[in-house]
């Protein structure tokens, strides 16, 4: 799980949530990080806030699988082989493989025994080398093997803990006698999966002090390797002196002390660790691993922590005892000296530790630092960190020991069982600094783990000594096994010596039980390798046939298939056979002398025979041809080309699976009629299915050749086949017969190939005449050229369709199916007559209602008592009374069904009814010996009559039936209203759209009470030399004035005019001017009207209906159902319009009635899927993305119907920028300062009266003189310039410190330009803004949560390394930002890569300092990726700027 995945979680489901906030650190990123598809039902499972409401949700997955281990083997390691076959970083650099070496072993084997005496507390006492040779081992010894062999019925509790479909861990249940409905799931079970170490900020401040001071560059370590060869995918880092990596993690492998001349574990990428001999294991085994921060991004041999972070070793979670709860094992080897995972958690100092953890939970705990440590205080001081920095990890060494606890989240290593010889041990790996936060807790195997065998580690002696009673790990050296104490007492040799003969059991074990399907995929990836340089060409056919055939005789099997017809058939079955594989594998390679397995071998010489035999046979010795007929069977077109079935037809007395055969598809050119093979196979039957692209339409045919063991026994050419006749399919379909089968009918159809070739897929359905549904049988067409349709009852009519894509209208057959007494001559064969008649009459004598049922049956077998066999007769009969509601008695509707069997000799039955003002139905079945019923008889008995029209009366008085009169007469005069309601409002609402109103901002004047002018919100302001005052002239020229609050007027803007209604060229979205308001009692104030109502050329249209909404839908809510949502009708919106490089989407603004506040809306342009897809990839990084000032601030999704599907998300709220683009800001100062830099001090300056504008001084503030002097105009100009540069220089830092939140929480921007930067408040001269004016980055429908799925649209926005094909990562935002601040210090001049950024053009803004301090940073983003500075140090080197 990736971070903000993690983050999400622990907000939501962490305890104690209320007093703490998650702090993930940024070194817990793979260097490789995998994408995160989410599996099904993490929604669901995260949502889950308690252990019982997980508890119920994991309950629905629990279900029973067969599991079969031996095939789940081989495709693990398939797939694991394949994995590093196509990982360009592990295909020449990794080796998988076992450790066979004996010294290595025997070293192994140490070290092992050191870690048994370890965990027994007794003191190491290191043997001599080679003193275990002699010693005796104990018999028992062979009862300790602990490969686990899982049950072949599992109960599978989760199909995956992560929920991540890249990296499926299953949970499984093996214990005996556990059913899916009795199976327990315990809390331990129901963490959250994550990969990645946090802490409590609060908590833990210290710890987070460390991180923060550890992004500094200072105090980060980092190297700058590179490879100048461009396909060369590992880097070179360790043992490269000059990498600072690999010197800090020398300095980490000099604290080991290996002993007996032994070499130290190296943590290198790719080679296995193996522990030194030492019995202070883990304060001295620590490495350190480059980094994504690195030159080298990770991908070098200095990174241990690379393999972990592939996850190349298929993981199971599985508990099969109830002692000792869950484990973890693997399904393929995992070779000695493998780092397989990390052991992740939160990181909590040991005060925390021993307060928020019980003893119930401390298993699961791992210390990782220890007070006092001083040999991670001697690798401090030999750093080059910063004074404080060093101080503050000194001091965290010393007082505090911290630990992983993995109790609230963690991953598959907390479930790694205890054991007293484990197989596992954990190793200290830092990363990118030594805090204590940096530690990457590895999981190295010690040994050889074979698969099935369960992961284990060594919990440690405290906690073996509290287990000493009850540990149940069951190896040799359990303290509480039965060999404990003499284990306690043996000596390192000895127990060296049991190390190595378990170890070779279990060796041999693995062997012995790896069937040959195992070795022989080992053997073809052996193969393929050698077979690379050799390439031997293929055999000729004529020798390769008689071989396979030999081949076969010899190893293969054959199996009975069941047809379409119902009948049997054998065929010849090579699928899976590792025996034939090989045999076949010695015929294509008789010259291949390494390989001696006797099946390879066996097809060496019956190659080698046969080609003596041919050589030597005469020419006139030539069989005769078998195969009397090919033709195609039936053929399907699709897109991909022709799917389809190859029919061969034989001689008489000829066995078909006695023979293998060569099938070819010619095609014949329609020119120069050259003949081209299309296709080409070997089939081992009668039926062969094929395939093939015949793009040219050309005519082809069908070439098979027969063989046997000895040669070719024939070759048969089929007919001509032409392409384009093919296209149209057979879709004939006729009715053969119906026949009686397993007392039931069938039906047997048959395509018609006499018009065609008929097609392969089949669909059939049928119902009968008197059923709605219809029933669905699928086919695929074999040799017998029928279909069987059963289970058809009988003296029914049905309809028999057959429907394929390959057709236009369905075909339909008609079935008449007739009693079952017409279609056979036995008449035990077919179920009894249905019985022949029914009479009831009512006994009333004793007071109750009782029912008396008679009725007549016979059938012929009872009377036949001559019969031999009357094993089939009538068992009983079955009689049912159900009773019928009356419109007067409702209560029949409570009453149960009365069912009674009676014997067969019987003809009467009664029954007792509790209600006798029922009416009631009788139903007689007959039942005979073979539980075969007859058809129902049934009798209605009617004992209340009443009219119909008292059905809608409960009762018959007159003053019921007025009051229902009364009703209706009201319910019609409602409905009547409620019609003429909707009309009117429907009609006052087309009015107010042909008004045209809009959202309008009014100045006002003194005294005179005029109105200045009228402006839209976010209107671009443009200046213009004369205003007229008058508002009637005013609003003719499109002219608006605005102020800023508390501050003096400005000059007068116009906003560009809108073309007429219905022009749809429009590139702004700006509404026609039609209303204004003023009122008497305001001055010198702005005022606005409380309507937003759409003009008439609005895309969509707002409806009375309070839920109607024609904006195309995004998604269902109830995926988005944790966002804040509003209803459509709540909203008045304004005028759609683009914004540029978002293909997907409109915007507009939207007001909220009911609270008054006014919103960005961003909504789908249509309703295709990419559309869809792109703003339901934005809503995931909305609902994830954390609060940011700078950051626009998502308000919610407005929800509607669409199509009368209610509950719809229609658009996505964000937070209105009154001050408009960055982009535009920039032209707007670049417009200014270029302007007053072309002015000249002769200049003519109109004078100003009463404070009024000056109309052609351009953006200058208001002044009361007339001129100025050049020394005026300087200085002017001057200070102009210093505004601007310095709102730049705050800009740039505001934008810096969003990306770096962005980049914190693992998003990715990527589009971060001048039109995705907001500016918050309205402004009306760039030189006078506001001091509380901030800009905010925006327009996240480009985001993405990782670099995988990163991508950008705009070439302009377009890194050079994602135009050379790499993926957009981080450093990419970084590039954009560089393009964004260029574009500041040139005042909108364009600038397309060039080498030099070019000047803005006005001098006095190019020399200050705070420009060129903006040039050169714009540089440092533009250069390469490494070299680029991150948003961190952007937005602390802005900040620090004070030039």
């Amino acid at each position: 799980m990736s971070a903000e995945e993690t983050m999400k979680a622990l907000r939501e489901l962490a305890p104690h949530d209320d007093n703490m906030t998650q702090y993930l650190t940024s070194n817990v990123e793979t260097s490789q990080p995998l994408p995160f598809e989410v599996d099904d039902g993490f929604a669901e499972y995260t949502k889950a806030n308690s252990y019982d409401k997980r508890r119920s949700v994991v309950k629905h997955s629990v279900k029973e699988v067969t599991s079969d281990e031996l095939k789940q083997q081989i495709s693990a390691h398939r797939e694991m082989i394949e994995k590093i076959k196509s990982d360009p970083e592990l295909n020449s650099n990794y080796r998988f493989d076992a450790i066979y070496d004996e010294g290595k072993k025997r070293r192994i084997c140490r070290v092992l025994a050191q870690r048994t005496m370890i965990s027994q507390g007794r003191e190491v006492e290191i043997s001599v080398c080679g003193d275990d040779r002699n010693i005796q081992v104990p018999e028992s010894i062979s009862d300790h093997q602990t490969t686990y062999f899982p049950p072949r019925k599992r109960i599978q509790i989760m199909k995956n803990i992560t929920f991540n479909k890249k990296d499926v861990i299953p949970v499984y249940s093996d214990i005996a006698g556990e059913t899916v409905e009795s199976i327990s799931i315990p809390n331990s079970l129901l963490f959250d999966y994550t990969d990645v170490n946090y802490f409590n900020q609060t908590a833990e401040h210290n710890l987070a002090r460390a991180v923060n001071m550890s992004e500094e560059d200072k105090n980060t370590i980092k190297c700058n390797c590179c490879s100048s060869d461009p396909d060369k995918k590992v880097i070179r880092c360790y043992e490269n002196r000059n990498c600072p990596c690999f010197i800090m993690n020398e300095k980490l492998q000099k604290f080991q002390k290996p002993l007996n001349g032994n070499p130290p574990a190296k943590f290198t990428s790719f080679e296995p660790i193996h522990f030194t001999s030492t019995d202070r294991h883990f304060y001295q085994h620590m490495g350190f691993a480059c980094s994504e921060l690195c030159g080298c991004e990770g991908k070098c041999t200095n990174n241990v922590l690379m393999i972990p972070n592939k996850r190349l070793f298929p993981i199971e979670v599985f508990k099969s005892n109830e002692k000792l709860g869950f484990g973890v094992r693997s399904n393929v080897l995992i070779p000695a000296g493998t780092p397989v995972t990390e052991f992740v958690g939160e990181i909590v100092g040991e005060q925390i530790h021993m307060e928020n953890l019980n003893w119930n939970n401390i298993e699961y705990a791992y210390q990782v630092s220890y007070g006092k440590d001083d040999v991670l205080k001697q690798i401090v001081d030999q750093t080059n960190f910063s004074k404080n920095y060093k101080g503050l990890i000194k001091d965290l060494y010393a007082n505090i020991s911290y630990y992983l606890d993995p109790t609230v989240c963690g991953n598959f290593a907390r479930m790694a069982s205890h054991s007293c010889a484990a197989n596992m041990e954990l190793v200290r790996v830092f990363q990118k600094s030594l805090s204590p936060a940096h530690i990457h807790l590895v999981m190295v195997a010690v040994t050889d783990i074979f698969p099935g065998t369960p992961i284990t580690i060594d919990y440690g002696n405290n906690y073996a000594t509290r287990l000493e009673d009850k540990c149940q790990c069951g190896t040799f050296a359990c303290t509480n096994g039965p060999e404990s104490r003499e284990m306690k007492n043996a000596s390192h040799a000895e127990l060296t010596r049991y190390h190595q003969e378990l170890s070779q059991l279990e060796m041999k074990q693995w062997q012995r039980s790896t069937h040959a399907e195992m070795k022989l995929f080992l053997i073809l990836s052996f193969l393929t390798l050698q077979f690379n340089s050799l390439r031997a060409r293929s055999p000729p056919v004529s020798l390769f046939g008689p071989c396979q055939h030999r081949c076969i005789e010899k190893f293969g099997d054959s199996k009975t298939v069941r047809t379409n017809a119902d009948t049997l058939y054998r065929e010849i079955d090579v699928v899976n056979n590792t025996e034939y594989s090989l045999c076949r594998l010695g015929c294509t390679h008789p010259e291949f002398e390494t390989l001696s397995l006797p099946e390879f071998t066996f097809g060496q010489s019956a190659y080698r025979e046969i080609v003596e035999n041919q050589t030597s046979a005469k020419s006139e010795d030539v069989q005769k041809n078998i195969v009397k007929e090919v033709r195609f069977l039936c053929l399907d077109h699709l897109d991909e080309g022709f799917f389809g079935r190859v029919n061969m037809i034989f001689e008489k007395d000829v066995e078909e699976s006695n023979h293998i055969h060569y099938v070819e598809l010619i095609s014949r050119d329609e020119g120069d009629g050259e003949e081209v093979i299309l296709h080409h196979s070997w089939c081992y039957n009668s039926n062969c299915d094929i395939n093939f692209n015949n793009t040219s339409l050309a005519d082809f045919r069908l070439r098979v050749s027969a063989f046997n063991g000895n040669g070719a026994v024939g070759r048969r050419l089929s007919k001509w086949y032409n392409a384009r006749n093919l296209l149209a399919v057979s879709n004939d379909l006729s009715l053969k017969s119906v026949e009686w089968k397993d007392d039931k009918a069938v039906a047997r159809l048959s395509p018609d190939s006499n018009s065609g070739i008929p097609a392969c897929s089949y669909e059939i359905q049928y119902k009968n005449a008197l059923s709605s549904e219809y029933t669905t049988v699928k086919f695929y067409l074999d040799h017998t050229n029928e279909l069987l349709v059963k289970g058809l009852e009988f003296n029914q009519n049905y309809t028999v369709t057959y429907i394929s894509d390959l057709i236009g209208e369905p075909v339909s057959v008609d079935v008449s199916v007739p009693a079952c007494s017409l279609m056979v001559t036995d008449v035990t064969m077919c179920a009894p007559p249905p019985v022949s008649s029914l009479h009831s009459t009512w006994n009333t004598s004793s007071g109750e209602s009782d029912l008396e049922i008679d009725w007549n049956y016979f059938w012929v077998l009872d009377a036949n008592t001559n019969r031999i066999d009357r094993s089939i007769r009538t068992s009983h009969f079955h009689i049912t009374v159900n009773p019928l509601v009356t419109p007067n008695n409702p209560n029949c509707e409570k009453y149960e069904p009365i069912r009674r069997d009676v014997d067969n000799l019987q003809r009467h039955v009664s029954f007792r009814i509790s209600d006798a003002k029922c009416n009631y139905e009788v139903e007689a079945v007959v039942f005979d010996t073979k539980r075969r019923k007859s058809e129902t008889k049934k009798m209605k008995i009617v004992r209340i009559n009443e009219p119909s029209y008292m059905a809608l009366l409960p009762a018959t008085d007159v003053q019921t039936t007025i009051g229902l009169v009364v009703l209706l007469t009201c319910a019609i005069i409602i409905f009547t209203l409620i019609i003429l309601i909707i009309l009117l409002k429907k009609r006052n609402h087309s009015r107010r759209r042909r008004r045209g109103e809009t959202v309008c901002y009014a100045y006002v004047d003194e005294p005179p009470r005029k109105i200045v002018g009228v402006r839209q919100p976010g209107a671009r302001f443009l200046p213009v030399e004369n205003v007229n005052r008058d508002v009637e002239a005013g609003l003719a020229q499109r002219t608006v004035g605005c102020n800023i609050q508390n501050g003096p007027k400005v000059n007068m803007f116009q906003v560009l005019p809108q073309p007429p209604y219905g022009d749809s060229a429009s590139d702004h979205h700006y509404d026609y001017i039609s209303e204004y308001q003023v009122e008497s009692e305001m001055s010198d104030e702005v005022f606005e009207e409380d309507i937003c109502i759409s003009t008439p050329n609005t895309p969509y249209r707002i409806m009375d209906s309070p839920s109607f909404c024609l904006m195309a839908p995004i998604a269902p809510f109830e995926e988005f159902d944790d966002l804040p949502a509003y209803a459509f009708q709540t909203f008045r919106f304004g005028k759609p319009y683009e914004r540029p490089g978002n293909p997907y989407c409109l915007m507009t603004t939207a007001m909220d009635v009911s609270r008054g506040n006014c919103f960005s809306l961003k909504y789908p342009r249509d309703y295709s899927e990419p559309t869809r897809r792109a703003l339901r990839r934005e809503l995931e990084i909305l609902r994830i993305l954390p609060l940011h000032p700078n950051i626009v601030h998502f308000d919610g999704v407005v929800i509607g119907r669409w199509e009368n599907i209610p509950y719809q998300i229609t658009g996505i709220l964000m937070e209105e920028c009154l001050g408009g683009t960055l982009h535009d800001y920039i032209n707007s100062a670049g417009f200014v300062l270029r302007r007053q830099g072309m002015r000249t001090p002769d200049d003519a300056c109109l004078p100003i009266a009463d404070e009024s504008p000056n109309q052609s001084s351009g953006y200058n503030s208001f002044t009361s003189k007339g001129r100025q002097t050049p020394e005026q105009k300087t200085n002017q100009d001057k200070n102009s310039c210093q505004i601007v540069s310095s709102k730049f220089i705050s800009f740039a830092e505001q934008i810096s410190s969003a990306l770096e939140h962005l980049h914190f929480v693992r998003i990715i921007h990527s589009r971060v330009s001048s039109m995705s930067v907001f500016l918050s408040s309205d402004f009306t001269d760039p030189l006078e803004m506001s001091s509380e004016q901030i800009v905010k980055l925006g327009d996240f429908s480009n985001a993405f949560p990782n670099s995988n799925d990163a991508s950008v649209l705009d070439p302009m926005l377009q890194p050079p390394e994602v135009m050379m094909g790499k993926k957009f990562e981080t450093k990419g935002d970084i590039w954009q930002m560089g393009m964004c601040l260029a574009e500041m210090c040139t005042l909108g001049t364009p600038f397309t890569m060039q080498k030099h950024i070019p000047m803005s053009g006005v001098s006095e803004f190019d020399k200050l300092p705070s420009t060129r301090f903006i040039r050169d940073t714009a540089k440092k983003c533009l250069l390469k990726p490494r070299s680029r500075p991150d948003a961190a140090n952007l937005r602390v080197n802005f900040g620090n700027f004070t030039g």
